[in-house]
């Protein structure tokens, strides 16, 4: 299973082919397959249970063939990897990054999911695959890399939770004194003089606009390296006309002469808005992060050694580097390294990880144990049956981050209506001000 389209000068794709059991079947995948438009030639290899097109032209869509064999029946072989997204605000963003994952060669499907920060493709098998991910997203101010369902020492969502924190408790704190200063005057519980209420709110929002809010231009600044607008646009705008509207009158006051009162600052919405959607991230990403910390204790529950049996020699070798056919020794307390079945020995065994069950389960030979579960008595040794990428616990934590990274067809419908608002309310703001 290869991609064999390595630049635009190649001109031939294999794909593996499911499905096929004779001749007969050859003929039918290479009718679908020539019925796509931009193929000029297919080659069908029984044997080996893949096709061979050559591109016409114009070239073909890859996605279409595929489509085209899935509808015929023998559906195309595809990896299918995770990925850890960093940097998406909205729906915008999701239908962004999908659009540069796809037109990565070889990648047939993408699904980005805003919530938990993930996304999944689908592709044919392509060299330097993260190199290429990395390219793809490059200059956009998205990151994406493959996940490793074996190693989660780290979680983005963490060191986005660090860098909100300040930056959320600055702009909160200027936003509780800015109400303050308004709610005083509005109220009559004090009287500051507008002139020096206008400075102290100029600083406040100077610190915030610039510092709290920085996300949010440098959001803008890819939007338009990108050509396309999300909810950094809105953000950065609508602050950005805010603070240097009164910016202007502050300093400029001649230029708006106002009936009696003084003029009006907007530093408050500056403040305001920034405040309010770094509180609204700083939440989703704390959420995210509890998402991810919930695969990696499953994953924490394997113990990091285990003590191997070699020519009746106890050695100690790190668990992920057990292997089939290993002789494990498990003693009273310690967590079992891998699925296995016991050869000698019998214990009790807590597997309320798996079962939910809180009472022990007694354990002889030939009985089958699974990694990450605890042996609370007795001793006994196993022999590893499973690769730990194959084990139960490696399953489970692949199932619950496909779960999360899984996206139905409402919300796809969902990302794609929510695609085209920032665009709608740009245009709207525009023919308002026209109007106005």
């Amino acid at each position: 299973m290869a991609e064999v389209v390595k630049s635009d000068e190649s001109r031939q794709t294999e794909i593996p082919v499911s499905g096929m059991h004779c001749a007969s079947c050859v003929a039918k995948v290479e009718g679908i397959i020539k019925a796509v438009p931009g193929v000029a030639a297919v080659s069908v290899n029984l044997a080996t249970n893949s096709a061979t097109l050559t591109k016409g032209s114009s070239g073909f869509d890859l996605r279409a063939v595929v489509d085209s064999l899935n509808k015929g029946g023998y559906p195309a072989r595809l990896t299918e990897t995770h990925l850890t997204i960093s940097g998406m605000h909205c729906a915008s963003c999701v239908a962004n990054i999908e659009k540069f994952l796809l037109a990565i060669d070889g990648v047939v499907d993408a699904a980005v999911n805003l919530t938990t920060g993930s996304g999944t493709i689908k592709h044919l098998a392509v060299d330097r695959l993260q190199d290429k991910i990395t390219t793809a997203l490059a200059g956009s101010g998205y990151t994406a890399t493959i996940a490793d369902d074996d190693h989660q020492d780290s979680d983005p969502t963490d060191s986005e939770v660090a860098e909100l924190r300040w930056p959320l408790l600055f702009s909160l704190a200027a936003a509780a004194i800015t109400m303050f200063i308004m709610a005083g005057e509005h109220f009559h519980f004090f009287h500051i003089d507008p002139e020096v209420s206008g400075h102290i709110q100029f600083v406040l929002a100077t610190a915030v606009y610039f510092w709290c809010g920085k996300r949010f231009h440098l959001g803008l600044w890819h939007s338009l390296k990108r050509k396309s607008a999300d909810m950094n646009t809105l953000i950065s705008l609508g602050t950005s006309a805010a603070y240097f509207f009164s910016v202007v009158v502050l300093f400029k006051p001649s230029l708006f002469p106002t009936s009696g009162g003084h003029p009006e600052f907007y530093f408050d919405t500056a403040i305001m808005i920034i405040a309010l959607i770094l509180l609204g991230r700083y939440l989703e990403a704390k959420a995210r992060s509890r998402s991810s910390s919930a695969i990696r204790k499953l994953l924490e529950a394997r113990p990091d050694e285990a003590t191997v049996i070699i020519n009746g020699v106890e050695k100690q070798k790190r668990s992920e580097y057990l292997e089939i056919g290993d002789i494990v020794r498990v003693r009273p307390g310690e967590r079992i390294a891998a699925d296995g079945e016991i050869i000698d020995g019998t214990g009790s065994v807590n597997e309320s990880m798996l079962t939910g069950e809180a009472l022990p389960v007694d354990k002889q030979s030939g009985d089958q144990v699974t990694g990450g579960t605890i042996n609370t008595s007795g001793s006994f040794d196993f022999r590893v049956t499973t690769a730990q990428s194959e084990s139960r616990l490696t399953k489970i934590a692949a199932m619950v981050r496909h779960a999360l990274s899984a996206k139905p067809q409402i919300q796809r419908l969902v990302d794609k209506v929510a695609s085209i608002f920032v665009p709608i309310v740009i245009g709207l703001s525009i023919v308002t001000l026209a109007i106005w």
